[in-house]
């Protein structure tokens, strides 16, 4: 006991001085969702964004970062939000009723810790672009693709995401949200689809548990 509170008063030491350092943290400079609602070919097209955000906006707790995607379907009229986020959902409860393609309801529906929320494409989506911990800290634009070149991607997420191995585990450094979001981005396609556009997507330094991606895979 005495080893682990050690390792972890180092950890959260290293990651203090690490803030303390200057952790840089931007995002793009793209367009807000509603003006994409109103641009031609938003409901055909598939629509898929990466967002990320300070957990807190002062404290200990603004080391960590959180992501989420948003996803449309193409020729959907449905646009969710999907992340993984510390739910009291029993493990041994079946995914059975998680359906994100079609999913349109203010309540979060879960598998594990995956949540989800949907709303109609046309409807006002502005709440899907805050952050889930609190609407006022500023949130970062990732990465973002549109169009044919996102259809395989959006549909792998959609349909995937409750296969994910870790989705019973919420651990705030090592199995968290930016595992989910790191294993998404390696196994969709959505990283070389969007570097093969001549952009690049990286969820950024302060995403502790990323890089645990490989212990979180798939299960069949």
């Amino acid at each position: 006991m005495k080893k682990l509170y050690r390792l972890t008063l180092i950890s959260l030491l290293t990651l203090t001085a690490f803030v303390s350092s200057g952790c840089k943290k931007e995002g793009l400079d793209l367009p807000p969702l509603s003006e994409y609602q109103e641009s031609e070919g938003w409901y055909e097209d598939a629509f898929v964004r990466v967002y990320n955000s300070d957990i807190a906006d002062e404290g200990v707790e603004k080391i960590f970062t959180h992501p989420w995607f948003v996803l449309k379907p193409a020729n959907s009229d449905s646009v969710v939000v999907l992340q993984l986020i510390k739910t009291d959902k029993d493990p041994e409860e079946a995914c059975d009723p998680f359906n994100p393609r079609d999913y349109q309801g203010e309540d979060f529906q879960a598998c594990g810790h995956v949540v989800l929320r949907g709303l109609p494409a046309w409807a006002d989506i502005s709440d899907l672009e805050k952050a889930y911990f609190n609407n006022e800290i500023p949130v970062y634009i990732r990465g973002e693709l549109r169009g044919v070149e996102a259809e395989d991607s959006v549909d792998f997420i959609l349909d995937e995401s409750k296969f994910y191995a870790c989705r019973f585990e919420y651990q705030y450094v090592l199995h968290n949200s930016n595992t989910f979001a790191e294993v998404m981005l390696e196994n969709s396609g959505l990283r070389e689809a969007i570097e093969a556009g001549g952009s690049e997507i990286n969820l950024g330094t302060s995403a502790w548990g990323k890089d645990s991606w490989k212990d979180c895979q798939y299960e069949f």
